[in-house]
């Protein structure tokens, strides 16, 4: 189901993500400018020259700090220092670690939408995490008949008009973060796959690979909606907020 998650700042400490569990963190991405220029620093040269590539200077500003962020996070669950963080990018886009010191993988992802990010982080899990804010522009039939299945259109159909728009994005995200846990990109069609989205009830996903999964969905802030895919059985969540200058 959908659920209100309930963010709390994480402990100065080391942090500790124990097995069966998965950290969940929530970033604003409108900070100061001040705070743009010192999180800057942090990136590799690589990741400053597609911040460059940015003709916005407030989309270059959001993905400075939410790479920057990712690495101060990474940095605190490997005990290093953000920049010996090394990181490539997969060939269908997804973003992993480059080395494993540490014996069981450490896998994480991460999402960002109009101004704030989610970052989701396990150990010996696939997971993949996505998060949109709620646009009414954006829920319409045209799309829907692009992306998803006929089951899917079907059930979109069939919620109140006042749901559609949360049930669109319900299906959105959980069908985003099924993909980007498999880390193969629209090798996977959206359309080939099922997942339920009327709001308030259970997820259920229908894939050839669908007892291999467990999708979980939350509300993040107002207006957001967001999910989670990870492994197969059932995990503790927990909530974090991220905040720069604690990191």
């Amino acid at each position: 189901m959908n659920s209100v998650a309930n963010w709390i700042h994480a402990p100065d400490s080391l942090l500790r993500l124990p097995e069966g569990t998965v950290h969940i963190w929530r970033a604003s991405l409108d900070v100061p400018a001040a705070s743009v220029v010192r999180l800057n620093t942090l990136l590799n040269s690589e990741e400053s020259q597609r911040a460059d590539r940015f003709v916005q200077e407030r989309d270059r500003h959001h993905f400075i700090v939410c790479r920057a962020v990712l690495r101060l996070l990474l940095g605190r669950y490997l005990e290093r220092s953000s920049s010996t963080v090394h990181l490539l990018t997969q060939q269908f886009g997804k973003t992993v670690l480059a080395i494993d010191d540490l014996g069981i993988p450490l896998h994480f992802n991460l999402s960002h939408s109009h101004g704030l990010a989610i970052y989701a982080f396990c150990f010996g899990h696939e997971l993949g995490v996505d998060l949109e804010r709620l646009r009414p522009e954006i829920a319409t039939e045209e799309i829907a008949n692009r992306f998803f299945s006929i089951r899917e259109r079907q059930e979109l159909a069939s919620l109140p008009r006042s749901a559609r728009v949360e049930g669109f994005f319900n299906a959105w995200t959980r069908k985003e973060s099924y993909v980007k846990a498999h880390g193969k990109g629209l090798q996977i069609p959206l359309d080939s796959f099922d997942v339920t989205l009327a709001p308030g009830q259970p997820v259920i996903l229908r894939s050839l690979d669908s007892d291999c999964w467990r999708i979980y969905s939350f509300t993040p802030v107002e207006n957001f909606t967001a999910a989670l895919t990870v492994g197969a059985g059932e995990w503790k969540l927990d909530f974090y907020e991220a905040e720069t200058s604690d990191l």
